[in-house]
């Protein structure tokens, strides 16, 4: 697996030997009735960690399990959790960069997750949606306030990291949205190597991308 996969993939490549007691088990599978039979049983498995600073909250996020998601907000998990030990994300990190999640992101947003909690990278979740290229995640965190001039520990952008992974409709969408906002000019927005959005396009292969915030930029 690659840097990159490891960094902003799921957390099964990482985690080799999951913690398979039942309050985190049935968290992954979504099994919503045997946890909520171990809740009954002992309240504090809500806020149990497993060996990598875990909560069930940021595990039913990384495998996009509404129902699950559900059951421990209403029984008050911390929405905003942090994973302390490997990337710093809270659940609404993860959820985010899982694409389709707009279900989910939407459930957390409506119990207080923040928009401006960040990780290890300086990426928020509307980073995280950025890179996944969730468009409808990306439109539910912007109508909730989140800040599209916002960047990484590397300067990067939200349309840094959509034009790098080659998603054109999300690309197109975060320059409306920048037009509609007057957003911090995302389209003249350097990283730390100097790169605009149309640079990054341009690196990965993404010529008709890159064609076009550049035609974007000088219009």
């Amino acid at each position: 697996m690659t840097e990159e996969h490891h960094e902003h993939g799921g957390l099964d490549d990482l985690h080799a030997e999951l913690d398979t007691t039942p309050t985190f088990e049935t968290a992954r599978e979504g099994d919503v009735a045997t946890l909520a039979a171990v809740l009954d049983a002992d309240s504090e498995q809500l806020h149990a960690r497993d060996k990598y600073g875990l909560t069930a909250l940021h595990w039913a996020c990384d495998r996009g399990q509404v129902a699950v998601a559900t059951l421990l907000l209403e029984r008050g998990a911390d929405v905003n959790a942090l994973e302390k030990r490997i990337f710093k994300r809270t659940p609404l990190l993860f959820a985010a960069l899982e694409p389709g999640a707009g279900e989910l992101v939407s459930l957390l947003l409506r119990y207080g997750a923040s928009l401006t909690a960040a990780d290890h990278k300086g990426w928020r979740a509307l980073h995280c949606a950025a890179h996944a290229g969730s468009v409808d995640v990306v439109r539910a965190l912007v109508a909730e306030g989140a800040d599209l001039s916002a960047l990484t520990a590397r300067g990067e952008s939200v349309l840094h990291l959509a034009a790098r992974g080659g998603h054109a409709e999300l690309v197109q969408q975060l320059v409306q949205f920048g037009e509609d906002a007057d957003a911090a000019q995302l389209l003249d927005v350097r990283d730390a190597d100097g790169c605009s959005a149309a640079d990054v396009a341009r690196t990965v292969g993404q010529t008709a991308l890159a064609a076009y915030l550049a035609g974007r930029k000088s219009s």
